[in-house]
């Protein structure tokens, strides 16, 4: 029982002495280790036609949808090369989403492709793309996956400097988004995180964030902006976000021309959990 009580105190002030000195975060993809990370979204739109024009008799001045998506991502880190990058394959696995709209119910399977991801995750923490594996793919989904894949390296820029319980950083990403026949999308993701607690191998952070979109196109423009809160959880011996949700508030104003418009609020409130093998 002595031993027992050591053990519980030994182990409780270490974690009050890493609270006290602060912890360097980093997110890490480690060697011979799987990921599997299950996503859940959930969205509602309320989109409004606005036109000086008479409106086909099929087309409702607005329009209410909501619309949820489920999805697991397993990626399966392996043995380092000798240049210390470390292989990694991704796949998808089949999900589900489903939309109500105007009160009508659509159930679906998530039409995933078929597609396996081969990259490398190299010593300056950045995944690079090696091979898509799966049917041809034009220029444009390479690039999109190229980008998702960076995003993925990059969840969450810590500060290199040691947090303590408390402490506030900011990120700012600006994003330029491919779209099919369309000019890329120019997005800017400013996020304010604050460390809450560190309890039982887990540091636990709220965030704050604020979005903008800006995109001229030849026949309209898009504007987009909107500001959310959010939780994380950081598993410290893994190094991994093990938890992740965001609640997205966001305003989308569409010009078609100067007679036509759409304007869209909707709410995204995205769910995901990781684990390791």
């Amino acid at each position: 029982m002595k031993r027992f009580l050591a053990a519980v105190i030994i182990v409780f002030c270490s974690f009050f002495v890493q609270a006290q000195e602060g912890i360097v975060f980093k997110i890490l993809i480690k060697p011979n280790t799987t990921y599997v990370s299950e996503m859940n979204g959930h969205t509602l739109y309320e989109t409004v036609f606005a036109s000086e024009e008479a409106l086909p008799s099929s087309t409702n001045d607005r329009q209410l949808i909501e619309s949820t998506v489920k999805m697991k991502t397993i990626l399966v880190a392996e043995n380092p090369e000798e240049n210390g990058d470390i292989p990694i394959s991704i796949r998808y696995e089949d999900g589900e989403s489903s939309s109500l709209i105007d009160g009508k119910k659509h159930s679906m399977p998530l039409q995933i492709p078929d597609v396996a991801i081969e990259a490398f995750y190299t010593t300056d923490n950045q995944i690079v793309m090696d091979t898509l594996i799966g049917a041809p793919f034009d220029n444009q989904f390479e690039q999109t996956v190229s980008n998702i894949l960076e995003s993925m390296g990059q969840q969450i820029d810590f500060p290199e400097s040691p947090m303590r319980v408390g402490d506030q950083f900011t990120t700012e990403k600006p994003m330029s988004i491919p779209s099919p026949a369309m000019k890329p999308l120019e997005t800017n993701i400013k996020t304010t995180y604050t460390l809450n607690e560190i309890k039982a191998g887990k540091a636990y952070f709220t965030f704050q964030q604020n979005i903008t979109l800006v995109s001229k196109q030849e026949s309209f423009s898009i504007e987009a902006k909107g500001s959310g809160t959010g939780s994380c959880e950081y598993d410290i011996d893994g190094q991994y976000l093990s938890y992740f949700k965001s609640e997205l508030p966001l305003y989308v104003n569409m010009d078609m021309n100067e007679n036509k418009s759409v304007m869209v609020n909707l709410t995204t409130v995205s769910e995901l959990k990781t684990s390791t093998e």
